[in-house]
């Protein structure tokens, strides 16, 4: 969890789970775990009355819009201020965007007079917790490491992975900004930036002599449209003016202004750059000057095909070019990062899980005799019981996609039934879906939750000790449901059994 790009002892997520493993607490519904600031569950959070006796002001609630939490400055009216973050409890999520105006937040109602804080989420864990440290760390200047120490004295906790070590943080535009003007030095009308891509102004465009000795194939003006008198320029050649040549041309209408929207165009033109060069082409990308539009679509491509971090890609370009897109450019090269970042991520596990379900060499020396796939289905993970022929398991399959709207209740008994039945046999039971995270996640907690007798806050640390899950919210309120009608089950027997 880093919440500066400075550089600093960050510790290794095995050492803070190790941390968070120490804590030999009980779950309970709320804890004081600074001086007066709560970490708690969404029941505590919609029930007035502890709030009042508790003395709460204020209400961060971390699973703001989600389903099972109702909150808002509605609800509370004029009792407590209130502050919602929709942050999803997931592998992929980014809460990092929240971090400083949630520490924020608990920091002035702090100061306020006789400010006391809730923070919340649906089990108090998770997203909360990690809200709690982040404040911890910006307002009172712990170390991450301290921050779980103290938290974990008051309330037992377990933030996912993802939120301990948050998704990559590309170099913020004041930043690149720096990099990209240290050191220019002049550079010609066209320069080769990567193999047989180009990158130019509007002389060299004109230049159809340079062009033909070049070998360039294709034309990608970024300043396609007609000749304007105003701040922002175009380079009004278009196909007719390469008709004696033999090139494919391909125009984006852009202004070098801060305000234009230039990431429209990032992927067409990046798959078009692509098409030209896996057909042997020669590609020039041009502006007016060769500078911001043109290199911003390069670095685009760079990043979306080639699979280079904008500051990757910043620094293949610029020992050949000096290029310096404007900062709005700048700003929406940066949101693409993030985006494919969370994507490459997002593959990456999804690869693991398959690579596991998929390989039986790894599954036999596991000693794994029973398979649930909790996303089966031909457009899913269709393996199959075909698939396992030549393996000695039995196999299970559920058809569930990984949605908060739909039901997985149906499922719960039935996969509970056959890992209890698996395990009663001594065999070992591999549940798995898309990233074992959220449909496999939910089957193992009602599992426990129906033939373990545990509830559900103490099924999700039991599994959390061992592996990252995070149900998406809607399989999370239809667990609590389970769980709810397994406690009145439990009571209607208690009382026919004292009668």
């Amino acid at each position: 969890m880093s919440v500066s790009n400075q550089p600093q002892d960050l510790p290794l997520i095995k050492e803070l789970e190790l941390i968070l493993d120490s804590c030999t607490l009980e779950l309970t519904p709320v804890d004081e775990v600074w001086p007066n600031l709560y970490i708690g569950n969404v029941a505590v959070a919609q029930n007035r009355k502890t709030l009042h006796k508790l003395g709460i002001t204020h209400v961060l609630n971390a699973a703001h819009s989600k389903q099972g939490s109702i909150g808002d400055q509605s609800f509370y009216g004029n009792t407590c201020v209130y502050y919602g973050i929709p942050a999803e409890d997931s592998d992929h999520f980014d809460l990092s965007q929240y971090f400083k105006p949630a520490a924020d937040f608990i920091h002035k109602a702090l100061k306020s007079k006789d400010g006391k804080v809730l923070v919340h989420c649906i089990m108090g864990m998770s997203r909360s917790a990690t809200l709690v440290l982040v404040y911890l760390m910006l307002r009172q200047r712990l170390t991450l490491r301290d921050a779980l120490r103290r938290v974990i004295k008051k309330r037992a906790i377990y933030p996912n992975q993802n939120f301990l070590n948050p998704p990559y943080e590309p170099p913020s535009v004041s930043e690149l900004q720096e990099f990209l003007l240290a050191d220019r030095r002049p550079t010609g009308h066209v320069n080769q930036v990567w193999p047989n891509l180009y990158l130019g102004n509007e002389v060299a465009a004109r230049d159809k002599g340079t062009l033909q000795s070049l070998g360039i194939t294709h034309i990608v003006n970024a300043a396609h449209g007609p000749r304007n008198p105003g701040p922002c320029f175009y380079v009004n050649t278009g196909p007719r003016f390469y008709r004696d040549m033999t090139v494919d041309y391909y125009g984006v209408e852009a202004d070098d202004a801060i305000e234009f929207i230039l990431s429209p165009f990032f992927y067409p033109t990046a798959r078009y750059i692509r098409a030209a060069l896996a057909m042997g082409g020669r590609v020039f990308v041009h502006c007016l000057m060769g500078v911001s539009r043109s290199a911003t679509l390069v670095l685009a491509f760079l990043m979306i095909i080639e699979g280079l971090r904008l500051q990757e890609a910043v620094a293949a370009v610029r020992p050949h070019r000096d290029i310096c897109p404007n900062p709005g450019f700048l700003q929406q090269l940066r949101g693409l990062d993030m985006s494919l970042e969370r994507e490459r991520r997002r593959r990456q596990q999804q690869a693991q899980m398959l690579s596991v379900a998929r390989d039986k060499t790894a599954l036999s020396s596991l000693g794994v005799t029973h398979i649930l796939n909790a996303a089966a289905g031909r457009h899913r993970i269709n393996t199959g019981r075909q698939f396992y022929s030549d393996l000695e398991v039995e196999y299970h399959s559920v058809e569930a996609a990984d949605h908060p709207e739909f039901d997985l209740r149906p499922f719960f008994n039935s996969a509970a039934q056959f890992i209890d039945s698996a395990l009663k046999k001594g065999g070992k039971v591999f549940v798995h879906c898309a990233m074992g995270v959220s449909r496999s996640g939910a089957l193992v907690l009602a599992y426990l939750m129906i033939c373990r007798g545990l509830s559900l806050s103490e099924a999700i640390i039991a599994v959390r000790l061992n592996r990252d899950i995070g149900p998406n919210s809607g399989f999370l309120e239809q667990l609590r449901q389970l769980e709810l009608s397994l406690r009145q089950v439990t009571e209607e027997g208690d009382s026919d059994t004292s009668s």
